[in-house]
């Protein structure tokens, strides 16, 4: 054990990833160039990680859509407030 900071040493575990680079601390980093006409949604698209939707799936859930718009429809000729104002007077129960 370590007399400083009372935890042992373990051993250095060194994990494979491609992605990372190990870099030494006194060295300075690397600069990464911005591409102006560039969007997330380009880099995507020329990396190939965006894939297009399936045109089925899309009709498919806009007829969904129509039919729960169809069922949740307001009718805003109704007033509530109206109703609650004329219940205020009368006596509870």
């Amino acid at each position: 054990m370590s007399r400083r900071n009372n935890q042992s040493k373990s051993p250095t575990v060194t994990l494979y990833n491609p992605s990372l680079l190990l870099i030494p601390r006194h060295e300075p980093a690397d600069v990464i160039t911005a591409q102006r006409d560039s969007s997330l949604v380009d880099w995507l698209e020329s990396s190939g990680k965006m894939l297009p939707r399936d045109p089925v799936e899309s009709e498919k859930y806009s007829e969904e859509e129509e039919e729960i718009s169809a069922l949740i429809a307001v009718d805003d000729s109704f007033n509530d407030d109206d109703v609650l104002d004329e219940n205020a007077d009368e006596p509870v129960e």
